[in-house]
């Protein structure tokens, strides 16, 4: 491995082949020798915090506060993490990585001192520990100080397309999707959900104006432009405050080179304006993966417009993409949502379980393929709540958020778990949260957050939520007679009522009870619903 201005490479003479040396740039663990370390993802995260703290103690709660933020895990996922360093650094006899009974962790020289060697180059910072001969580096990229309660926050917006017609959308929005989804994983800094970042799609707004609007330190644009197999990627990391251009970058090759250049994107990025990196998975495929993915971003176009007419439109290019790549999980995962929304407009309960069956099947097939894919964990989430069972719902989210804590749907989405038994708290915080990292986020949010608020009692809080609905959905309608009737406003929630079975003519009371249940399990919260439609004048 050379040596150069962004990296200091350490060689024991004495021991050199039991070196190793953590790279910015490289984002992996080496030997002395230059040969890759297998370290996982979490697990490098937690090796960076610990040489952060020079030797001093972090406990559980620190560590895990600090790699997995706000997501849902146990001491186990640590523990593993602790023995996956352990193993990688060859402390056997943990001399390096000390465990502190009751208190935590600990990364230390081997005489026990919490000093380290420090190497300044251009652009980052090594810190060098050694014990038995083993060394370990760490490059850091420096940035001005900032408050360390906040973090930076990017966001990357919809790449334009300059290809020529004929290869005009290839891959659609894929190339910025998959930046998006990698760099939310890292804990420094935090990603704005696609729905906000994605909204100024040919919109003449300056970067100053589109930071402001989405409360971001820094944006990423760039273009795609593909010409038969010769692909050109530029990115712009641009300061949202005054649209300085802090760097910008050209990737030139081929179609193939796509998850090359995507790797080095996130890496450089991440690298800027995190401050301090941890290890991911490089993406990787074959060219019939591109293939695949750009053929499943088509049918995921057709599923982000309601309705069965679209849905039909989806499964062909799910279907292709499965034929392009039976490997990748990209076609399974389309096809998955294809069935679920046939379960929704099935008219019998027998095709309605089919439906839901081979949704099942084609998510289980896309995560043997692919067990980190967010998206599949979130549908299948949907999947065990649609069947009622909300234990395996809630474990399906909760991976979904550590997965990429920037799909802010995976946050709101998941509260009707969370409604139904009555944990409030913890569904409104997880549906504010989720409209934080969505500063633009849809409409449907608030009328989650305002059945929440219903449930909870704050009906004047429920009904603020409601106000911010230009067009409320029928499910919104029904929490908005709710809501009326809790404060009171009886003449006002017959109104509302009216106007829900102009839309849905045939909605009885008696529907409504069948469709929660079994699932709205809170006591009395959906009698108490039930009675509000009733005053609101919903027939039985």
């Amino acid at each position: 491995m050379s040596r150069n201005d962004s990296e200091i490479v350490l060689k024991s003479s004495e021991h050199a082949h039991q070196a190793r040396v953590f790279s910015v740039h490289e984002l992996t663990l080496r030997t002395g020798e230059g040969v890759v370390v297998p370290l996982r993802r979490q697990s490098a995260q937690v090796l960076t915090a610990l040489i952060a703290a020079d030797g001093k103690i972090l406990s559980k709660d620190a560590l895990i506060a600090e790699v997995w933020g706000k997501s849902a895990v146990t001491d186990d996922s640590l523990t593993q993490c602790i023995s996956d360093i352990r193993k990688a650094l060859d402390d056997d006899d943990h001399l390096l990585l000390q465990t502190h009974a009751r208190k935590g962790y600990a990364l230390m020289r081997a005489d026990g001192a919490a000093s380290r060697n420090i190497w300044f180059s251009k652009r980052g910072l090594a810190s060098v520990f050694g014990v038995a001969g083993v060394a370990l580096l760490l490059a850091v990229s420096l940035w001005p100080d900032r408050d360390s309660s906040e973090k930076p926050a990017i966001a990357v917006l919809a790449f334009e397309d300059f290809s020529p017609a004929p290869d005009q959308g290839y891959l659609s929005d894929a190339v910025a999707e998959g930046i998006i989804t990698e760099l939310a994983r890292f804990a420094p800094f935090s990603t704005i959900a696609r729905n906000s970042s994605f909204s100024f799609r040919g919109k003449a707004l300056s970067i100053e104006e589109i930071g402001e609007a989405l409360k971001a330190d820094y944006v990423l644009e760039g273009s795609q432009q593909k010409l038969n197999e010769k692909l050109i990627i530029t990115v712009q990391l641009i300061d949202a405050s005054n649209g300085r251009h802090i760097w910008a970058e050209s990737y030139d090759g081929s179609v193939s080179q796509l998850f090359e250049f995507q790797a080095e994107i996130i890496r450089r990025v991440a690298s800027t304006v995190g401050g301090q990196l941890a290890v991911y998975p490089n993406p990787t495929g074959t060219r019939e993966t591109i293939t695949a993915m750009h053929l499943a971003a088509k049918g995921l176009q057709h599923q982000r417009k309601s309705g069965p007419e679209n849905n039909r439109k989806s499964q062909s290019y799910f279907e292709a993409a499965i034929k392009a790549d039976a490997n990748s999980s990209k076609g399974y995962l389309g096809m998955g949502f294809y069935y679920r929304n046939m379960a929704w407009y099935a008219e019998t309960e027998t095709e309605r379980n089919a439906m839901r069956g081979n949704a099942v099947a084609m998510l289980e097939r896309a995560l043997e393929l692919d067990p980190e894919n967010y998206l599949t964990h979130y549908l299948m989430g949907h999947l065990h709540a649609d069947a009622g069972d909300l234990d395996l719902a809630r474990a399906r989210y909760d991976k979904t958020k550590l997965l990429n804590p920037s799909f802010s749907n995976a946050f709101v989405g998941s509260s009707p778990p969370l409604i139904y038994r009555g944990d409030l708290d913890a569904a409104i915080a997880d549906i504010q949260h989720g409209m934080a990292i969505d500063p633009l986020h849809p409409e449907w949010f608030h009328r989650y957050l305002a059945w929440a608020y219903w449930s909870a009692g704050d009906c004047g809080a429920a009904k603020s939520a409601l106000d911010q609905l230009s067009r409320p959905s029928p499910n919104a309608l029904k929490t908005k007679a709710a809501v009326q009737v809790c404060l009171g406003e009886t003449a006002d929630s017959r109104v509302t009522a009216q106007a829900l079975l102009e839309r849905e003519p045939n909605l009885t009371i008696s529907m409504e009870r069948d469709n929660f249940d079994g699932l709205w399990t809170d006591p009395g919260k959906l009698e108490a619903w039930l009675d509000a439609l009733r005053l609101a004048g919903l027939p039985e």
